[in-house]
């Protein structure tokens, strides 16, 4: 570098002349001044814009709460729900100037226990029901003695007085005859022949007796039945036409619904000792 006063070489570091003392550099100091003046106008503008850019930025950010608020309250009917569940009016931007106390949650309904089913109360049943009961179990097994005596002892209770009537028919049809074999009562050596007789058990609750008698005589065969209430019978046999007696007897009872009979007993034959 020259010196601009005394025309001398310096070095390009050097900012004053070695020779004269003359300050150098002089074009390129006013080209820094230049430099740092454009440099400070640069930052200017920089601010400028990025304040600019700011303005457009916060102003864009209202129009977008502010549209969000409106499209908000056309849903929620002008109310908005922050995210803690308070609700708060859209009118202020989502935010209320006055404290709203905050919602409880309602509790949820806790289901009842299932109530056991009440028990249905056995119904106390009176001495006569006892007996009637256990009366008819006895009819049911065929047991009719011990049921005839307790429905004799309710007497008029329900049906008690047709269920004994039903036990007395159940007791006298099943009894057997007992028939005992025939017996000579006298005998007339004059002629009438011989007299005979037979009996038979009696029967509990008879009112008589149906007897069957066939007598076998020469030729002939008389059959007939006869009712009688006695347990004796006795007929006559010719010494010389009668060849032989039969008989067998049933017990009946009179009832409302007619005669009620036992089963026949066993026949009982004489034969003629002569023939």
């Amino acid at each position: 570098m020259f010196c601009w006063k005394c025309g001398k070489e310096n070095s390009d570091e050097m900012n004053y002349c070695k020779h004269c003392g003359a300050k150098l550099n002089l074009g390129k100091q006013t080209n820094s001044e230049g430099e740092a003046a454009v440099t400070e106008g640069s930052g200017k503008s920089v601010i400028i814009i990025s304040a600019a850019i700011s303005f457009v930025i916060i102003i864009g950010v209202v129009i977008v709460l502010f549209v969000t608020g409106v499209f908000n309250k056309s849903e929620n009917n002008g109310d908005t729900t922050v995210s803690d569940g308070t609700p708060q009016s859209s009118e202020s931007g989502g935010m209320s100037s006055d404290p709203v106390e905050p919602q409880m949650p309602e509790p949820t309904p806790t289901a009842e226990p299932a109530m056991e089913p009440t028990p249905t109360p056995v119904p106390t049943l009176s001495p006569n029901e006892v007996k009637y009961r256990k009366a008819n179990d006895l009819f049911k097994k065929k047991r009719y003695e011990k049921a005839r005596v307790i429905y004799r002892s309710l007497k008029n209770y329900k049906n008690s007085k047709k269920r004994k009537e039903q036990c007395d028919i159940k007791i006298f049809v099943s009894q057997k005859i007992h028939i005992n074999n025939w017996h000579d009562v006298h005998t007339d050596v004059m002629g009438d022949g011989y007299y005979i007789g037979i009996s038979w058990g009696k029967i509990k609750g008879a009112s008589g007796y149906e007897l069957y008698t066939k007598t076998v005589q020469h030729e002939k065969t008389y059959q007939h039945v006869k009712n009688q209430e006695s347990n004796y019978y006795e007929t006559q046999d010719d010494y010389f036409f009668t060849i032989s007696e039969h008989i067998k007897v049933r017990a009946y009872m009179k009832t409302k619904h007619g005669k009620k009979y036992t089963s026949w007993s066993e026949m009982r034959t004489w034969h003629n000792p002569f023939e």
